[in-house]
């Protein structure tokens, strides 16, 4: 867009982008939080406005009153170690012996669940299982996909830790 010339362009861009660095920060181009104001429309009434939203005052209510539903229902997801122990009690296992590396059935399988409920219902990366739970990250993946059954077959993991979709969280 620039130039034909690929070397021109470049160097275009990168002269392009310097001039915009050197503005500084502009508010019209930042964005994030709620900007909420009330616009003078045509027929002589108030509606809602946000200028980073293109629609009705409408529908710019409507995504004001979902981005306040959203905010009000993601709850911090709970420390990893009391993931741990939760789902170790159910289990009947200690968990300093999750910690050990034993490939015992019953370990691993409460290795599986913690795993996939970390993953999937709080949104925990595998690096941070992998510390916990003395596993490989590739161990990790691989037993979230076996705790995955586990779960689904254990209904009081069900009750405590409940899984779908919609309230998964962002990692901590």
């Amino acid at each position: 867009m620039f130039d034909e010339d690929r070397k021109v362009a470049r160097k275009k861009y990168r002269d392009f982008v310097a001039e915009g660095v050197a503005l500084g920060r502009r508010d019209e181009l930042v964005g994030g939080g709620l900007k909420r104001h009330l616009k003078f429309s045509g027929t002589h009434e108030f509606e809602a406005y946000d200028e980073r939203i293109l629609g009705s005052g409408e529908f710019v209510e409507q995504l004001w009153h979902e981005t306040e539903t959203l905010q009000t229902e993601v709850a911090a997801p709970p420390p990893l170690d009391e993931i741990i122990g939760r789902v170790a009690a159910i289990f009947g296992i200690e968990v300093l012996a999750l910690r050990q590396g034993s490939k015992q059935r019953q370990l691993s399988a409460t290795r599986a669940v913690i795993c996939f409920i970390a993953i999937k219902r709080f949104g925990y990366n595998g690096v941070l299982l992998s510390k916990a739970l003395s596993l490989s990250r590739s161990g990790v993946v691989q037993a979230a996909r076996r705790g995955e059954f586990l779960y689904a077959i254990t209904t009081s993991l069900q009750e405590i830790f409940p899984v779908n979709s919609s309230n998964s969280a962002p990692s901590p």
